[in-house]
């Protein structure tokens, strides 16, 4: 190769190298500006979350802060959060936290509401009457708060937490948690009851220092049929049947100082409230024959039907000729606020044959009674066979007016 060459040689790997180092270089100075573009994109988004977690964590502290804007130098950057109301009937909150560093800004929208105990399938402050057994099957979330106490081998379908420990009784058996098991959970049954009088649609109460008793039995037409009974008294009134939005435009009856006996077709969302007023023997629900929704939401997920049944004491299956020697329905989330939820004992103990006790919703009480006998082994032989399955609506609603925990849920993010 002549001299001539090897300079053109030479001159051609300097200018390749030439532009290389140009664009190297050209690399080098971009990736340094990405990255510094990047970090103070995320810098002002981790400000935002910390706006989010400072609000949030004030209101589940105090459920009753006020809306307001809240701001703070923060991380060398600022927050700006606006906590405001957007649905006052639901409760329902929005957060818009938003997080700035060197003139960059980053929000993040959350939507808040108070927890809602429909969302449990079995929910009780205690078991002591009745321990989940052999046979015995809980669909959805199942929470004691003290020790889970069973009896052979329950099924739980959903998630089973209990604030104690998890204790065998009677004959030997594995409990199956399908859903997991987790002690240690406190969840203490806080009820809020701001407001439940005053919104209901329909109040019944008796005369001056006297209770009430209120039927309430339901029709497949959207209709409700109603009568009273007022203490001391051995007639009932003449009943009267009504649209079921007419007598509950907003689905909330309340029957102050009295009893409610309900059966039937519900077709619509209803809640239905008793409460004892300081008088004896009353403040409690009693459903006489099958309490069931016109559109089943298993095989109709549509279904807009819905049910809550809110007693201050106690919830009864009563014991009759509609319900002795018989399945028996029960479709609604159901809270006991002081006292226990099951059959009378007539239907849970005495019968002579095994039925099933077949719930769609959810059980919340300080109790549940006893709802069959068992075997030495464990096994139900008469009463009633506890058949449950979670309404799964009941996740991301609940019956009108159902009580809410006192505590905030996040429903909703985005960034």
């Amino acid at each position: 190769m002549g001299g001539k060459a090897i300079l053109f040689l030479v001159v051609g790997f300097s200018l390749i190298f030439m532009v290389a180092g140009r664009n190297f270089n050209n690399m080098g100075l971009a990736t340094t500006d990405n990255l510094s573009k990047y970090y103070i994109q995320a810098k002002a988004h981790y400000i935002a979350n910390s706006g989010v977690n400072l609000v949030v964590n004030r209101l589940f502290l105090d459920a009753t802060i006020p809306d307001q804007t809240y701001t703070w130098n923060f991380d060398g950057g600022t927050i700006s959060a606006a906590l405001t109301t957007i649905d006052p009937n639901t409760k329902m909150k929005q957060l818009l936290s938003t997080g700035t560093y060197s003139g960059t800004s980053n929000t993040i929208k959350i939507t808040l509401r108070p927890s809602n105990f429909a969302k449990f399938g079995n929910y009780y402050t205690q078991i002591v009457s009745a321990l989940p057994a052999t046979g015995d099957v809980f669909d959805g979330s199942f929470h004691v708060n003290g020790n889970l106490r069973v009896y052979g081998s329950p099924v739980f379908n959903g998630k089973a937490t209990s604030a104690g420990s998890l204790q065998q009784a009677g004959p030997s058996g594995a409990p199956v948690f399908n859903g997991g098991y987790q002690s240690g959970v406190n969840l203490p049954r806080q009820f809020d009851t701001t407001g439940m009088r005053s919104k209901a649609d329909k109040i019944f109460r008796g005369p001056s220092n006297k209770g009430i008793s209120v039927q309430l039995y339901f029709n497949s037409d959207a209709t409700v049929t109603y009568s009273t009974q007022v203490q001391g008294s051995s007639s009932w009134s003449s009943p009267v049947t009504t649209a079921l939005t007419t007598i509950a435009p907003n689905g909330r009856i309340y029957v102050e100082g009295g009893n409610i006996y309900t059966k039937g077709t519900v077709n619509g969302n209803v809640t239905v409230t008793a409460t004892a007023k300081g008088y004896s023997s009353y403040g409690n629900i009693y459903q006489v024959d099958n309490l069931k929704y016109q559109d089943n939401p298993i095989t109709i997920p549509s279904s807009n039907d819905m049910l809550g049944m809110i007693a201050e004491n106690n919830i009864r299956i009563q014991s009759n000729s509609q319900t002795n020697g018989k399945d028996v329905v029960t479709q609604a989330s159901m809270y006991a606020m002081n006292g226990s939820i099951g059959p009378d004992d007539n239907l849970a103990t005495h019968q002579s044959s095994l039925h099933d006790w077949k719930i769609l919703g959810g059980l919340i009480a300080n109790d549940v009674r006893v709802t069959a006998n068992y075997d030495y082994s464990g096994n139900p032989i008469n009463g009633l066979r506890f058949r449950h399955t979670f309404d799964t609506r009941f996740l991301l609603t609940a019956p009108p007016g159902f009580p809410d925990t006192r505590s905030f849920e996040v429903i909703s993010w985005f960034e």
